[in-house]
């Protein structure tokens, strides 16, 4: 966006925008009280990662104040938002272990693969494609599904399940004047359709997510029951779809925008995994985290006051100077790649990271190997970012070539 004066911008003011210049503006104040949020923007990445270490100490999430409401919304009083202590501990740490990078591997070929095949081979033959409705959006619920045993190959059951999960996101971006009564009742839909399978598995003696949570969850929580198996299956859609499929529609935006770089991954396949990184970096999906303060402390030298809202921008921090040479670049050979904080940082850094990498991994490499010469449809609309707390763009109207193969068909 572009500054007219000298002021340093509010951040509701970025909102359905690129915010990155803005960001470089509010830079010049690590820690800054911004009325049109009514809370502390932190925007340095060292004050950043500062702030986010107090997660569940001197810090609190937002939502942890509205616990009763939001439960109505996540399936569940005992979300990891509401933990703290060795409750938190306990749960995130299982919770990494589930989803670590050696048992995400399990789901590569006989998940992820698969179903990012299935989704390039509904539009592949016609040669042109929305990139975020009938790509990016469709491939995050269904993994989730396929990983806990549910049937990610039924269409209709999908449709619904999205419709749902969309309607449940709109809670933690809802305007003035929405009481989320929307949300809750998608929320108990969407437990309806999930409850038949979580009650077969009862018995605990799969090696799918629902029947580990019957059997580890009595070691993790006091009096555990069907609501926190329940709990746990709607976190996992809840967390690992909207923002995955925001990122993977980023990288899409790359790789159509920066076509001499999509031709270097391309012909190199080693270079995937930097460029995921580095996308992740530059367009990751998640601006920033909301948190409140339990008690007075200092962040960059300024006083936060207790119970002061705090919105950490892990957006900005990432395009921060100090820790990033020409930040605004896209460059493949950054050292440390994943120094970023694209998936948060500290007690509450994302527990499903290593499958959002995955996807993500996968999903460029389709594009890259499946879809020849993608790029924007001549005509399209201009991509545009949008959203506030997630920010990615769209639409992403693309053409490529057809393959031989697929034309036939």
């Amino acid at each position: 966006m572009a500054m007219e004066d000298s002021a340093i911008p509010d951040l509701s003011s970025t909102m359905n925008l690129p915010p990155y210049e803005a960001y470089d503006r509010m830079r010049e104040e690590p820690v800054r009280w911004d009325e049109s949020v009514d809370g502390w923007v932190v925007t340095g990445y060292a004050v950043v990662k500062d702030v986010l270490r107090g997660d569940y100490t001197f810090i609190r999430h937002i939502d942890f104040d509205n616990r009763k409401f939001v439960a109505k919304v996540v399936a569940g009083d005992r979300h990891l938002n509401f933990l703290v202590g060795d409750e938190h501990r306990r749960m995130h740490q299982w919770w990494l272990r589930l989803f670590s990078p050696t048992r995400m591997e399990r789901y590569r070929e006989t998940v992820v693969k698969p179903i990012v095949a299935a989704t390039v081979d509904r539009f592949v033959a016609a040669g042109e494609v929305d990139l975020v409705t009938d790509f990016a959006g469709r491939i995050p619920v269904r993994v989730i599904a396929g990983i806990m045993g549910l049937p990610w190959d039924d269409d209709e059951w999908f449709r619904r399940m999205k419709e749902l999960l969309d309607r449940v996101g709109h809670f933690f971006d809802r305007v003035p004047g929405d009481d989320g009564s929307d949300s809750i009742r998608a929320a108990e839909e969407a437990s309806s359709m999930l409850l038949p399978t979580i009650r077969e598995r009862r018995a605990g003696d799969g090696d799918d997510p629902i029947s580990i949570a019957w059997r580890e969850g009595p070691e993790l929580l006091p009096n555990w029951s069907e609501a926190d198996v329940l709990g746990m299956v709607q976190t996992m859609f809840l967390a690992g779809t909207h923002t995955t499929s925001h990122a993977i529609a980023n990288a899409a935006d790359l790789l159509l925008t920066r076509p001499e770089t999509a031709a270097q991954v391309r012909a190199d396949e080693s270079l995937e995994a930097a460029f995921v990184e580095e996308s992740l970096r530059l367009l990751g999906p998640a601006h920033f985290r909301m948190r409140r303060a339990n008690e007075d402390f200092l962040a960059g030298g300024v006083t936060i006051r207790k119970n002061d809202k705090i919105l950490p921008l892990i957006a900005a921090a990432n395009r921060d100077p100090a820790k990033y040479p020409n930040p605004h670049d896209f460059a493949l050979d950054r050292r440390a790649l994943r120094d970023h904080v694209a998936f948060n940082f500290g007690p509450r850094a994302c527990v499903g990271q290593a499958l959002a990498r995955l996807e993500i991994h996968e999903s460029v490499h389709a594009m890259l190997h499946r879809l020849p010469n993608l790029r924007l449809a001549p005509g399209a609309p201009t991509p545009e970012m949008e959203g506030f707390g997630l920010r990615s763009y769209t639409p992403l109207q693309a053409v490529f070539d057809v393959p031989a193969a697929s034309a036939s068909l």
